[in-house]
């Protein structure tokens, strides 16, 4: 089974909210979005026999990842596929990249605290007050108590990072003019950051296709 199906989407209709599969890769979790243009980038090379020069971007159309001029693009009989935006790509044609799944663990609840106990240890409580770890400094450093808060912190700072995420995303594809370099660039990171947290394995870190 492809890592594209089954992949639950909240979509609206005449009789409002309703869930689906995603169809495009605009569709997909935001974790997602980064490897499937990866993806879509390898399988339409393969499509049209032209090797790309990048990755296929999220809000910019198809062509650009191989050095076609949009009249190049539209006469080409792939044409249909390469004027599609990145976000427009859809899962059907990824159906034969089938990857290792890592299994997605959710968090304990946000917001977290800490408590201090003997000997340099911390005591962890989510948001349902679980004791549910224990962070102990290697020595009495005033970085113990760094690290701890940072620790603390983290859940709203997934949180920040995926609306953070999902407004810069919305940005590009409301006005793609705006799109440069720098911006992808921090896409990429945020998603790596996402998906570090989440504990889901991104091979797109390892292409030459995507930023430092």
């Amino acid at each position: 089974m492809s890592l594209y199906s089954s992949i639950p989407y909240k979509a609206f209709g005449q009789q409002g909210e309703f869930t689906r599969d995603a169809l495009t890769i605009g569709e997909l979790p935001h974790e997602m979005r980064q490897q499937a243009c990866v993806d879509a980038t390898a399988h339409i090379s393969q499509l049209i026999g032209i090797e790309p020069i990048r990755r296929i971007f999220f809000g910019r159309p198809a062509y650009v990842a191989f050095g076609l001029c949009l009249a190049d693009a539209k006469r080409h009989q792939h044409a249909s596929i390469l004027m599609k935006r990145g976000a427009d790509v859809p899962l059907h044609l990824l159906s034969n990249h089938n990857r290792k799944e890592t299994n997605m663990k959710k968090h304990n609840p946000a917001p977290w605290s800490a408590h201090p106990c003997d000997n340099n240890v911390y005591a962890m409580f989510d948001g349902n007050g679980q004791h549910f770890m224990n962070v102990r400094g290697v020595d009495e450093s005033s970085a113990v108590e760094a690290n701890v808060s940072l620790v603390t912190a983290a859940p709203g700072l997934l949180q920040c990072a995926g609306e953070s995420l999902a407004m810069l995303e919305g940005l590009l594809n409301r006005y793609p003019d705006t799109h440069n370099d720098e911006m992808e660039a921090l896409i990429g990171k945020l998603c790596a950051a996402i998906c570090g947290a989440m504990n889901v394995e991104i091979a797109a870190k390892e292409s030459a296709w995507l930023p430092a």
